[in-house]
C-alpha cells in the first residue's frame, strides 16, 4: 500500500473516531442508547463488509461447532464494554 493512501485511511479514522463522540451526543437527545449501539454496529458491519469485499482475499469459515463459542463471546464482549 502506498504511503499516501495509508495516510489518507489513517486521517480517515481518525476524523470518523473523533466525529463520532459528537454525533452521539447529538443522537442522545432523539434516540435511545440502545438505537444508537445498534446504528453503530450496523455502520460498522457494513464497512467491514465492504473492505472485505474489496480486499478480495479468502478469509477462513468458522466451523460451524464453533459458531456458538463466536456468538457467546461476541454477546458477552459487548455486553461487558456497556457495563
Amino acid at each position: 500500500m502506498r504511503r499516501s493512501t495509508l495516510s489518507f485511511l489513517l486521517l480517515s479514522v481518525m476524523a470518523q473516531w473523533g466525529l463520532a463522540f459528537v454525533a452521539i451526543r447529538v443522537l442522545v437527545d432523539h434516540a435511545s442508547a440502545v438505537t444508537i449501539t445498534l446504528i453503530r454496529f450496523l455502520i460498522a458491519g457494513a464497512a467491514l463488509a465492504g473492505v472485505m469485499a474489496l480486499a478480495r482475499q479468502r478469509y477462513p469459515r468458522v466451523r460451524r461447532q464453533d459458531r456458538w463459542r463466536v456468538l457467546v463471546i461476541a454477546l458477552v464482549s459487548v455486553i461487558t464494554y456497556h457495563l
